[in-house]
């Protein structure tokens, strides 16, 4: 989504329609996002740090637009480590810090506008097979200590890196503006749509054990980086990566301070139990077989609800804190309820189940609901899927805007004109959630 957002914006149609291939992408797209939605950011002092320049070009191409993104992307075979002797304790490949174009692209609900550019490392936190991961680190300073440790997990359908890392990266910069050391690990992926072929066609149980490593890899090196030594982390997940967050915070509750839930799949069995209902009428197909596919479970859009594999059931997080009361850090969720890819249900069942209420009696109407003592959900009007994107309907070409269907142009404005205002009260919500001790 957001690649095609930002194409449609420097109007290169034929990939809004069709796709055009090659380098084309790039060769037009980087120049006019350069000088259409880049923001000229102020950085700190290297001081001597183990730092390389690069060009917001050079960004662009290989991470954003080029035609080897989707082989590169994430993908820590695709560079050559540079690291200098100070991260030798990582034990791990490992690049220099460099500027962190994609924070300061300008197409996040908040706009970063007036916030430093963070620093950027690039590391391989694991090789799993021949399928080598990498974490991106981010700072304000590179010579900052003492940070405190927040892990960001992108989304994208567990299938996808470079159509939803972009819009992780665009937020960036609001976290380490306000003291936290940012961790955004890459993780395998099911199906075949991205990602180099060795990390493609993966089950959800690699996709977790990706993320939990990422976590004991956060863990064992974070202060090296900068971050505070025994600080619990905050973790913040959008959509796919918000059900990975939430799946690892009840796996894991006494090593984790708080988590944000970008419109989060977390309660598989509650929207089993609804599909099979005809709560839906079909309208959430394409999740359902999503979820068939992470949890390699072919017979998941048919099973009883009370024959789940256990694989299932700890991506039900509702069911776990109601049933087996299970320890869980505090939540502040956010959702539309037009949401189009996941249901609002998903966070609605959360909420009850942390506030003690029955399983379908929590309301889907906009408005602030308090789950449980110290958890929060906001649920937008009118929002869908990626509601914290910027409205960017009225800023591309009008020929653009002409040619679009109605469900194209949806997609340039999630939140919609009119929900926007609170969509940015939700997230600016969100940072004083994580910055309250």
């Amino acid at each position: 989504m957001i690649r095609r957002i930002l194409l449609a914006v420097v109007g290169c149609l034929s990939v809004v329609l069709a796709g055009c291939g090659s380098d084309k992408e790039a060769i037009i797209g980087c120049p006019l996002i350069d000088s259409k939605l880049l923001l000229d950011m102020p950085t700190a002092p290297v001081n001597g740090a183990p730092f390389m320049k690069t060009s917001f070009s050079s960004y662009c191409f290989d991470d954003l637009l080029g035609k080897n993104v989707e082989n590169d992307l994430g993908n820590a075979d695709s560079w050559v480590g540079n690291g200098s002797t100070r991260y030798d304790g990582l034990n791990a490949k490992n690049r220099k810090w460099e500027p962190a174009w994609g924070a300061s692209i300008d197409i996040y609900g908040v706009s970063p506008k007036g916030n430093n550019m963070p620093y950027m490392k690039r590391i391989e936190y694991k090789q799993a097979d021949d399928c080598a991961l990498e974490m991106r680190v981010y700072k304000r300073d590179i010579n900052q200590e003492n940070l405190k440790p927040l892990m960001l997990i992108h989304g994208g359908g567990w299938r996808l890196r470079g159509l939803a890392f972009a819009g992780a990266e665009a937020v960036v910069s609001h976290y380490t503006e306000r003291g936290f050391i940012v961790f955004a690990p890459f993780y395998r992926l099911i199906g075949n749509s991205d990602g180099p072929k060795a990390c493609q066609e993966s089950k959800g149980v690699d996709i977790s054990a990706d993320i939990n490593d990422a976590f004991n890899f956060m863990k064992a090196h974070g202060e090296l980086l900068g971050a505070k030594a025994d600080e619990k982390p905050i973790l913040v997940g959008q959509s796919a990566g918000a059900g990975l967050s939430g799946w690892l915070s009840l796996q894991r509750p006494s090593e984790v301070k708080k988590v944000v839930l970008y419109y989060p799949p977390i309660a598989f069995r509650s929207f089993l139990k609804l599909e099979l209902a005809d709560f839906y009428n079909g309208r959430f197909k394409g999740a359902l077989e999503t979820l068939s596919t992470y949890s390699n479970d072919p017979s998941f859009p048919t099973r009883n609800i009370d024959s789940l594999t256990t694989f299932e059931l700890a991506y039900s997080l509702p069911y776990q804190i109601r049933e087996n009361n299970a320890e869980h850090p505090d939540f502040f969720i956010m959702q539309g309820n037009a949401d189009q890819e996941v249901p609002i249900e998903q966070s609605t069942a959360l909420c009850e189940a942390l506030e003690g209420m029955a399983p379908g009696q929590a309301s889907t109407d906009a408005g602030m609901y308090r789950c449980g003592d110290n958890s929060t959900l906001y649920i937008i009007d009118k929002a869908d899927h990626a509601f914290d994107l910027r409205c960017l309907t009225n800023i591309i070409p009008g020929f653009v805007r002409a040619a679009l269907k109605p469900e194209q142009l949806a997609r340039l404005c999630p939140a919609t004109m009119k929900a926007e205002p609170a969509a940015m009260e939700a997230i600016r919500a969100s940072f004083e959630f994580i910055s309250t001790p």
